[in-house]
Order: C-alpha cells, then structure tokens, then sequence
C-alpha cells in the first residue's frame, strides 16, 4: 500500500474518531450540571479564605481570629485536626506544609503546620498597613496591603523572609502571578473603585508598571486563564477582559444577575463564582463574550471563598462553615479529548504535503 492511501486512511480513521467524540460531547453539553453537598464542616462565624492542600483544608477564620485545620480525606465526613490562633486572618497560602497567612493589622504570619494538631509560628513580617492578602509562588510571597505598598518577599527560609521590593499600585489584597506578570486588583481612592494593574516583576527587585485598567466596580478576586482576565466584582457580577495586548486591555463582558460576586477560580471554561446570598454559581464561558450559567446552589448564608479540586468545590458559607459540594455533569474530558484527537490530524497532513513537495 502506498504512502499516500495509508495516509488517506489514517485520516479517515482520526475523521470518523472526531465526529463521535463530538457526537458525545453535544450530548454532554446538554446534560444537566448538578451541584450536590455531601459533606460540611459546622463553623459558626464569619469566615474568610479556604486552601486545601493533600486532604487537609485550611480556613480562616476571620470572626474567631483563628486558622482552623482539617482533615477532608473523607469529603463526606470532615473533622477538626487542630487550629491556631491568628489576628483578623485574611486570605491564606498553604506551600510545603507551611501557612502563610495575612492577619491585618499584624502582617503577614509565617506558621509551621506540618503537625496539624500543634501548628507554630516560624516568623512574620509586619509593613505599613493592614495586610489582607498574600499569594505564595516559587519560593516568593507577594504581600497585599489595603492602604500601602505591596511587597515581595523571598521565603525559601520561611522562619526568615527577606524583603526584597515594594510596588505601589494602590491598597491590594488579591493578585495572580502569570510568568513573570503579577496581575493586581488595585483599590483606587480617587475612583473608589478597582484597577487591574499588571506589573512585570522580570526584575524583582525593580518591579514596573505595564497597565492599569479602572473596572468601575469594587472587585475581590482575580484569575488569568491565556490571555483573559476574570474578575468577581461586589456589585458588578463576573467581568471578563481581553489582554491579548497586554497594555490596551478592553472590556469583553459582564454577566451580574445580582448578589455579591466575591471568589472565582477558572478552570477549564469553567467559571466557579460564590456570588454571596445567591449562593455558588457556575458559568460557562467557552464564548468569552457571553458567558452563560449552567448551574447554582443555594446556599443558607454567605457564599465567599472556595476551592476547586477535580470534581469538589470546598466553599465557605458564613454562618454555617465549610461545604463540600460534588459537581456532576461538566463535558471537560470530551473538550480535552476533542482537541487532542484535532491534534493529531495534523501530524499525517504536514508528512502528506511535504511528499508532494518533494515530488
């Protein structure tokens, strides 16, 4: 058999492949999303950040003034393995089994919790203002401060963090590092509203404003996917920015159905917003300029922080505690194996048009 025809049918053979993985993702894509708690963790006050590292949960506790610890293994029956007291924590970190932890008006707390029962404090690190978030990457830690600068830190010794430069884009509490860009909301006191501000920390010690643009809306959490930007802000729904040219950002969308749009993640088209009293939502956002909800839970209190993790959303309800909830229904594995069986097409084209070439 010739080259040419064993092409053709391989060709053939990836075509018909294609069509039924589209087949079964068309079908996936109508199949209803579910979203069902199986498990929760009773916490009655108010709650801030969640973590989850190797099937321990990590939860601020910000009402307590304590970071509670514990063992999800069993998503359907979590308990307390210990906990530790900690001012007014914010957002947290969890690296190598050490907690990074923004506790206001007392810095940034360094803690040792690999024995969950006995946590203890390795260090802190203590600026100008109220600290409110922290972000732990590659042996650095990215300090948010409400009202001054934001700093970065080196930690490959957590007991002794070295400050190593300041940024001023306004006061912070989240950001996402991409490469060598840190993506900030910023809060802005002439505008009282908040700016994405990337700066380029190629040089850490000399970090530098690349662009900054004004959401018109106080904004709480931040997630880059490519060359999108995905804010959740308060009164203002889940915003969605093209940065493809990273110093012109524009606007591609806004989905707000009201509540409070306060945490996100992305993952795979898919939004996870805790959109305050109207509970978690998902979207999804494989067109960029419409996203669309595809599913909800209810929540009794606030929804705020959570966590993805496969097939889980670890979600902090105020006033109940953490939820786990098991999320059913999402066509990811089609999408992925849709687009690598695309892939491979490709491969026997280029080998079929460089023959003719040669010819």
């Amino acid at each position: 058999m010739s080259i040419n025809k064993k092409i053709s049918l391989i060709l053939l053979f990836l075509l018909l492949v294609n069509l039924l993985l589209l087949s079964n993702y068309s079908q996936a894509k109508e199949k209803e999303v579910t979203l069902t708690k199986i498990g929760e963790f009773r916490i009655g006050g108010v709650l801030f950040d969640v973590e989850v590292e190797d099937s321990i949960a990590y939860v601020s506790e910000y009402s307590a003034s304590r970071l509670r610890i514990i063992d999800v293994s069993d998503p359907t029956s979590p308990f307390e393995l210990g906990n530790y007291s900690v001012n007014l924590p914010h957002y947290i970190s969890v690296v190598d089994e050490v907690a990074y932890i923004a506790a206001w008006n007392h810095g940034l707390q360094i803690v040792n919790v690999s024995d969950p029962s006995n946590p203890s404090k390795l260090s802190e690190f203590i600026p100008p203002g109220f600290v409110g978030g922290i972000h732990v990457v590659n042996n650095y830690a990215f300090v948010g401060a409400t009202n001054a600068d934001m700093h970065l830190l080196d930690v490959s010794d957590p007991s002794n963090p070295q400050n190593i430069s300041s940024f001023s884009p306004g006061g912070t509490i989240s950001f996402f590092k991409k490469d060598d860009l840190v993506f900030i909301l910023a809060w802005s006191t002439s505008t009282e509203t908040s700016n994405v501000v990337v700066a380029d920390y190629s040089d850490p010690e000399n970090p530098s404003e690349v662009s900054r643009f004004d959401l018109g809306d106080i904004s709480a959490d931040i997630s880059v996917v490519g060359d999108y930007v995905y804010t959740s802000c308060l009164y203002g729904g889940l915003k969605i920015l093209n940065y493809s040219d990273i110093e012109n950002p524009e606007l591609l969308s806004v989905y707000d159905e009201g509540g409070e749009a306060y945490a996100l993640e992305v993952i795979n088209d898919i939004v996870y917003l805790g959109n305050g009293y109207r509970g978690l939502e998902l979207y999804d956002v494989s067109n960029k300029s419409s996203p669309s909800i595809i599913a909800n839970y209810s929540t009794s209190g606030f929804a705020e922080e959570l966590k993805v993790q496969d097939d889980l959303i670890y979600l902090n309800e105020n006033g109940r505690g953490l939820v786990i909830i098991q999320v059913e229904g999402l066509p990811t594995s089609y999408v992925r194996g849709f687009e690598f069986s695309l892939t491979l097409m490709v491969i026997p084209i280029i080998i079929y048009l460089k023959r003719r070439k040669i010819k």
